[in-house]
């Protein structure tokens, strides 16, 4: 004896169960205009009104969304045949709600109708908001390396999205345009204001990205001598004696650590003194620390490679 085979709920039961059952905000509206057939409480619930208040109604005349954006929806359905994970933005009770919308046509009773499930993205936008301001704060407190976020347009010059304190004195009043070409250029260039010294590259970011973002690393008074050393017409030998001068160490103590003779590091002390331009060892460190490349704009201390 067979048994009798199980009837399948009919397709508008099915989608009542799942009308009602589901957390997700959920209406059934006429294709035409829009206008609401039926809604869930989780929709009613997040538009503050009483479902039966929404019968009957459409999202624009309530003042949801716009009749452009719901446009949108129906381009969408038009095109694609549903509407995917549209984000729409509209108001409720007179604040902004981020909806992401999908809605699928339906047939009820012989009439064109959208099942649509809405999204609400507003909380994780305020989340997102609240993690991008916790990072500014967290670049604003940073000290000792320079934070410059750009936006780069190719029709305009670049729009500064965020800088810190340390990048305001390191770049001290110089145009950050000036320093993008340079950087764009050579990869890495070295700053100098009144009193610092700053190490400036450009982080690789999303090559669709129009977001740039600058590092400037203040650097010790130490390193930046070994880097401005590397520019002067120096041998090997005379950038370690040049080095270790002007951070006073004698000539004794430099003889010991570079292994050579006290007459030695005189000889090399007169010929750096006489490459450099200076007369005296205690002109040594702020020679090397105010030199300039080659290529010098006048009027605001950095070289033209620099800027």
């Amino acid at each position: 004896m067979m048994s009798n085979p199980v009837k399948s709920a009919p397709p508008f039961d099915f989608i009542k169960k799942l009308f009602w059952n589901t957390p997700n905000a959920m209406t059934i509206s006429l294709a035409k205009d829009g206008t609401y057939v039926d809604a869930n409480e989780s929709f009613a619930k997040s538009m503050g009104v009483a479902r039966q208040e929404i019968i009957g109604m459409t999202s624009t005349n309530m003042g949801w969304i716009t009749l452009d954006q719901r446009s949108v929806l129906t381009n969408a359905i038009l095109k694609n045949g549903v509407a995917e994970n549209v984000e729409l933005e509209g108001k409720v009770q007179g604040k902004p709600l981020l909806g992401l919308f999908n809605s699928t046509p339906i047939t009820i009773h012989k009439k064109a109708m959208w099942l649509t499930v809405i999204t609400n993205l507003t909380a994780m936008r305020r989340a997102r908001a609240y993690n991008e301001n916790i990072l500014l704060k967290s670049l604003t407190a940073i000290v000792g390396t320079g934070v410059v976020m750009i936006r780069v347009n190719r029709k305009r010059d670049p729009d500064i999205f965020f800088i810190n304190e340390e990048a305001k004195r390191a770049l001290h009043k110089q145009p950050i345009k000036n320093l993008m070409d340079v950087l764009l250029r050579e990869g890495s260039t070295y700053l100098m204001n009144d009193h610092e010294f700053y190490h400036a590259k450009m982080i690789s970011t999303n090559r669709s990205s129009p977001l740039q973002i600058i590092l400037m690393e203040c650097m010790p008074d130490t390193l930046f001598i070994k880097e401005k050393l590397q520019q002067n017409d120096l041998t090997p030998r005379q950038r370690d004696v040049a080095y270790l001068a002007s951070i006073g160490f004698s000539n004794r103590e430099i003889a010991q650590k570079l292994f050579i003779s006290e007459y030695t590091v005189k000889d090399h002390c007169k010929e750096i003194y006489q490459k450099i331009g200076i007369s005296k060892r205690s002109q040594l460190a702020l020679k090397i620390l105010s030199s300039k490349d080659s290529n010098v704009e006048s009027g605001n201390g950095a070289t033209k490679d620099n800027l």
